[in-house]
């Protein structure tokens, strides 16, 4: 059987970097290939590393000099260490040592160098790899230690509108490089075009490779019962607030994943550190979605569950594109909220069958073009 490298993501705590991560293992495996994800965790070369840490532990510094940043500083400090996040923490360990087929322990570009040679091809993608603020351009992300014909990219994301003026010319370079290129929206897919003059195809990611009843398959219940609606909030800003104020009108239970300061101290939500199996459950049995996360949003319309998507406004570079793009796609933009939406939040149904259709035909067409790299990519070693 012929053997596929992955180069992802693959090691935060984080339900979407866990669950696409699996998902594109899952799919090349349906190809007919045995997947292996390289396990190389350190992603950024030693420089960039501790320039961004100089630059985070200074951030710090600055946020925490107020009474409500000491306050933020102390209940996350406690937050962080208690039973119940040690113990998610431990439950993701636990589901990539079992699930990700992980290769031998990479800790330099080296040592991923050394492994190349038991590989028959390798994929990239997905989740925000090719970011120039996230990997500083990491040749490990462009498979430049594999042969070009052996080189795939699946729906990496860029996750900026423009790669910076440094990096052009070095990402023009390493995209020139591969046999099959795709992207994950459309913004990115121009991006490529534009730097390379070659046609890069728009795919789902992973996660919407595979049906519900897949991922039912892995899904774990968990303690929460009755109707609820659920939070999934990686940041917070003004519109979150007043999303979870219109929410608690009406009644109805508010399950919230903690993540950040503002919904994990919320005396109003019901707190649950969930693992990447009990996360499927609680968005497949959840009344209400609210997410501000890509995969919130993606595994919300995989369940087909009422939701809604906040536009953040809390982080340095827009995240929404990503998010927009996607939803945009199969006719689900009127489920974005920002600050001038969000009065227009509402409890009713959405009509799925219109969605459904085209994100089935988008989901199809991904899967040709990975199982037509594929079989390119693996053919070209053999010839």
């Amino acid at each position: 059987m012929k053997k596929v490298g992955i180069a992802t993501f693959y090691t935060a705590i984080n339900y979407g970097v866990h669950l696409q991560a699996y998902a594109l293992k899952e799919a090349i495996n349906d190809a007919g290939y045995k997947a292996q994800i390289i396990n190389y965790p350190h992603h950024l070369e030693k420089s960039a590393q501790q320039d961004g840490k100089i630059k985070k532990y200074l951030g710090k510094i600055t946020n925490v000099m107020t009474p409500h940043g000491i306050r933020r500083y102390f209940f996350m400090k406690k937050f962080r260490a208690s039973e119940a996040e040690n113990n998610k923490k431990k439950a993701f360990r636990a589901f990539s040592k079992e699930k990700f087929n992980l290769s031998e322990y990479c800790d330099t570009l080296s040592d991923v160098e050394k492994i190349k040679t038991d590989l028959d091809a390798c994929v990239c993608g997905s989740d925000q790899i090719w970011n120039p603020h996230y990997t500083a351009c990491n040749p490990f992300f462009f498979l430049r230690f594999m042969p070009e014909n052996a080189r795939i990219a699946y729906a990496p994301s860029i996750g900026v509108s423009e790669i910076p003026e440094e990096y052009e010319k070095t990402y023009k370079e390493y995209l020139d490089g591969f046999s099959a290129l795709s992207a994950r929206e459309t913004t990115a897919c121009d991006t490529v075009k534009k730097l390379t003059g070659r046609e890069c195809e728009n795919v789902v990611d992973p996660t919407l490779l595979h049906s519900a009843d897949f991922w039912d398959k892995l899904a774990k219940e968990s303690e929460i019962t009755g109707e609820y609606a659920l939070l999934y909030f990686l940041g917070f800003s003004d519109v979150h607030k007043k999303v979870i104020d219109k929410i608690a009108q009406t009644g109805i239970k508010i399950v919230n994943i903690p993540i950040c300061y503002e919904t994990a101290s919320d005396k109003r939500l019901t707190q649950i550190h969930a693992s990447i199996e009990e996360f499927l459950s609680l968005v497949k049995n959840a009344k209400y979605v609210f997410t501000d996360s890509f995969h919130g949003a993606a595994f919300a319309v995989n369940y087909k569950k009422n939701f809604y998507s906040v536009n953040r406004s809390d982080t340095k570079y827009s995240l929404n594109s990503r998010t927009g793009d996607f939803l945009k796609k199969i006719s689900l933009e009127s489920r974005i909220i920002d600050k001038t939406s969000v009065s227009n939040v509402t409890f009713g149904e959405i009509d799925y069958r219109k969605p459904s259709e085209k994100l089935e035909a988008w989901k199809e067409k991904s899967l040709s073009y990975l199982e037509s790299a594929l079989k390119k990519a693996t053919e070209m070693q053999d010839a």
